[in-house]
C-alpha cells in the first residue's frame, strides 16, 4: 500500500488527506440536519479524489468514506424520513449514525498513521467495492 504523498495534491500526505475526509464525514453525519448542503459537496469531493488520485491509501479510504456516507444516508432515509413519525425509529437512526460517526473518527485517526481501519461489519463491502473498482 502506497502511503506516502497524495498523487493529486503533491505536498499533502495521503494519510492526512484521508483523515481530513474521514473527519469531515463524521461532522457531516453529526450535523446532517444543519449542514444538508454539505453532503452533496462531500460526495463530489470523495468521488473526484477516488478517480483522480492514484494513491491506493487515498482510494481505499475514499471507498470506505463513500460506504459510510451511503450507510448514513440509508439510515436517515429509512428511519427518519419514512418511519420518522414513530419516535422509536428516530432513536434507532440516531444510534446507527452515531456508530457510523464513531467509526469514521476512528478511521481518521488510524489514517493519520498511514493505514486504513477495517470496520468489522462494513469491511466485506469495502473490500468488494475496492476489488471491483480496481483499487488493488
Amino acid at each position: 500500500m502506497s502511503n506516502k504523498n497524495s498523487h493529486l495534491l503533491n505536498g499533502v500526505s495521503a494519510g492526512v488527506l484521508a483523515a481530513v475526509f474521514f473527519f469531515l464525514n463524521a461532522v457531516s453525519g453529526i450535523l446532517n440536519s444543519l449542514w444538508a448542503w454539505f453532503l452533496p459537496i462531500m460526495l463530489v469531493l470523495v468521488i473526484l479524489l477516488f478517480f483522480f488520485d492514484s494513491n491506493t491509501l487515498v482510494r481505499e479510504c475514499m471507498v470506505q468514506i463513500f460506504i459510510l456516507w451511503a450507510a448514513s444516508f440509508v439510515s436517515w432515509l429509512l428511519f427518519c424520513a419514512i418511519l420518522g413519525s414513530i419516535g422509536f425509529f428516530r432513536v434507532v437512526d440516531w444510534v446507527i449514525r452515531a456508530i457510523l460517526c464513531l467509526a469514521s473518527i476512528i478511521s481518521g485517526l488510524v489514517a493519520l498513521g498511514g493505514k486504513r481501519f477495517k470496520i468489522p461489519l462494513l469491511e466485506p463491502v469495502v473490500s468488494g467495492f475496492c476489488k471491483v473498482l480496481g483499487v488493488y
